[in-house]
């Protein structure tokens, strides 16, 4: 437990993917609100729009055909398309919108520097043109919808995926202090020397086995190199740790030892 609590304590908090964290999460509150906005944020935008609406049709009517803001009104359409979700709303400002246009038209055709023909199709144009702009606006944003959502998703995946692989390291870890435990031979001190193992593994967990100890007051050494990586090969270290063991007790030496472990 010691060692584990010491390689918990050890682990760096990463601080820049935790600012990322805070960061994705502020764009994903802006997305949601674009994505699906509540009804009140729905009713404030159309007020916005209906506001910016009236404030293009007075300059409009003030300027009279010396100024032509059709282009302009491609705001309040797109806009009411984008944030009230709602074809309603931006087809009604696209018939509103083509009222001023239609009344500058007539007013030239009376003024005989055009026919009422032509005025009456090229309302009809405006008219047709800002119910597309508004159509394609609302398809976007139900594309857009979906694919937020797709995105939402797709975070909360990673995040209980991440969670997941902390919670795997964490295991590795303390099964890597069970090993180490399991397999730690102590030192030999034989006619003034030190004799010792040490194995350090590349993961938390491996498959190699290093050990030494007297039979007979006689040193002997076990390297084993087991097939295979991770956790089933550290399994399998006990394991020829515990076959080698039972052997010396058994009284077996040498190529008897090496064939009760292969057995």
């Amino acid at each position: 437990m010691r060692g584990e609590q010491e390689y918990l304590a050890e682990t760096p908090v990463n601080t820049d993917q935790r600012h990322s964290g805070d960061w994705t999460d502020r764009v994903e509150g802006a997305l949601s609100v674009l994505a699906a906005p509540t009804p009140r944020q729905r009713a404030v935008a159309s007020v916005i729009v209906l506001l910016i609406l009236a404030a293009l049709m007075w300059l409009d009517w003030v300027t009279q055909v010396n100024l032509n803001l059709s282009v302009t009104y491609f705001v309040p359409i797109t806009l009411a398309a984008w944030l009230t979700a709602r074809r309603s709303l931006p087809i009604l400002i696209a018939a509103l919108a083509t009222v001023p246009y239609t009344s500058d038209q007539v007013g030239l055709a009376e003024a005989g520097r055009q026919s009422m023909t032509i005025a009456a199709i090229d309302s009809a144009v405006v008219f047709a043109t800002f119910v597309f702009a508004a159509e394609a606006t609302y398809r976007l944003h139900r594309r857009y919808t979906e694919t937020a959502g797709l995105v939402q998703q797709l975070h909360a995946r990673n995040e209980e995926t991440g969670k997941a692989y902390r919670l795997l390291e964490e295991y590795l870890a303390a099964a890597g202090i069970v090993q180490a435990a399991m397999t730690h031979a102590p030192k030999l001190d034989v006619a003034g020397l030190d004799i010792g193992t040490r194995i350090e593994y590349a993961r938390p967990v491996g498959g190699d086995l290093a050990i030494v100890g007297l039979v007979d007051g006689r040193v002997y050494g076990c390297i084993a190199d087991i097939s295979g990586k991770g956790t089933p090969a550290a399994l399998f270290t006990t394991l020829v740790q515990h076959l080698l063991d039972d052997a010396l007790d058994l009284g077996m030496r040498g190529a008897d030892v090496i064939e009760y472990i292969n057995a």
